[in-house]
Parts: C-alpha cells; sequence; structure tokens
C-alpha cells in the first residue's frame, strides 16, 4: 500500500471474476497505476458471489488505506456491476466512478462497420494524453453522425472518453 501511497495516480479500477473449479466463488480485486502505467495490486477478496453485500464489506475494509493517498479523491473504473456502483457511491459519494468502455466500444464496433474508424478509436482508448484526445475529437466532428452516437450514449451514462 505505501507503492499506492507515495507513488500511484488516483485512480483505483475494481473488478471481479467468477472462479471455476473445485470450490467455485468470486475473486474481487483493486488496482491501481503507478506514473510508469504498471499495475500495483491493492487488493483481493475471495467470496462466494458477487453482490453489493461482498463489494461493500471489501470497499469497506480498503477505504481507510484508499483515504492515505495523497490526493483526497479517488477516481474509480470498473464494469457496470450493479452491486458495485452501489458500494462506491456509499463509501465514496464525492469520487467520481467511471465504466470501462469495452461494452459500449463491442455496440460501437457493431453499429459502425468499417475498421479504419474502429482503428482510431482504439488509439485513442490507448493513449492517456488529452492532445491526442483533442484530435480524435476534431476528426469525429467531421463525422457528425458518429459524434452523435457517441453523445447519446454519453448521456444516460458516463464512460472514459469525457474527460
Amino acid at each position: 500500500m505505501r507503492a499506492f501511497i507515495n507513488g500511484c495516480r488516483n485512480v483505483v479500477g475494481l473488478d471481479g471474476c467468477h472462479l471455476k473449479g473445485k470450490y467455485g466463488g468470486c475473486l474481487l480485486s483493486a488496482t491501481a497505476l503507478d506514473g510508469q502505467n504498471g499495475l500495483v495490486p491493492l487488493g483481493i477478496m475471495v467470496c462466494k458471489n458477487e453482490c453489493v453485500e461482498n463489494w461493500f464489506l471489501f470497499l469497506k475494509h480498503l477505504k481507510p488505506r484508499l483515504d492515505e493517498h495523497h490526493v483526497q479523491e479517488i477516481n474509480f473504473i470498473s464494469d457496470r456491476q450493479k452491486g458495485l456502483r452501489d458500494a462506491v457511491h456509499t463509501l465514496f459519494p464525492t469520487s467520481p466512478h467511471r465504466f470501462r468502455f469495452r461494452h459500449m466500444y463491442q455496440n460501437f464496433k457493431s453499429h459502425f462497420k468499417g475498421s479504419k474508424l474502429h482503428t482510431m478509436v482504439e488509439l485513442v482508448l490507448l493513449d492517456y494524453c488529452f492532445l491526442q484526445y483533442q484530435r480524435f475529437e476534431t476528426i469525429l466532428n467531421l463525422v457528425s453522425h458518429v459524434v452523435s452516437w457517441f453523445d447519446g450514449k454519453a448521456s444516460h451514462q458516463k464512460h472514459l472518453l469525457r474527460p
């Protein structure tokens, strides 16, 4: 946790995966990015299933350490699990909670055919530089129907494209 407190960005990724095998269950995890975009594990929890109670318990135990970060507001990134959204909102009411772009990007690919446009969106998503995002937005403004599609999706859900 010292690595997170002293050298990581104030972004925490939350995810859960289902365990297969003899015992089953679910593995909840929290990770952060260091200054060189390397993953830093913050905590894991093995539980029976992915539900609001388990996410709440996991984040409740992680909260005191996250509060030690030198930046007061922690940004959370996760998938759209309902229990996870509720737990983050309850324990960190002032922290922004963004959602992974992956699911929206899959819908985008099925709606807009053309590998050049897909490649352009992928390059912007993989870039951490805000200037690259501004270039992408300039190009997309030339293709107004793509911008209106993204804006329509953004009106009812948060995602990573909008700063």
